[in-house]
């Protein structure tokens, strides 16, 4: 597949199409090659701030209501 293009619009093509792109004003995009890069390793944290925030919260308890019912029409 070769890639074309024209103002914005960036196309692939086969090589049998490709005379009819350019004869329209497309020009050939040459590819290049990504260089790839090595992943850095991320450094540890110990525990996220907000578990240690939750945690020194005294726990309560809920009291579960009953869901209001619905009347149908």
């Amino acid at each position: 597949m070769i890639k074309v293009h024209k103002d914005n619009r960036y196309i692939r093509v086969t090589e049998n199409e490709l005379d009819k792109y350019l004869s329209k004003g497309y020009t050939v995009v040459e590819e290049k090659p990504v260089a790839k890069q090595a992943p850095q390793p991320q450094p540890k944290a110990e525990e996220p701030t907000f578990a240690k925030v939750y945690k020194s919260i005294p726990e309560e308890k809920v009291v579960e209501q009953p869901k209001p019912r619905k009347r149908r029409k």
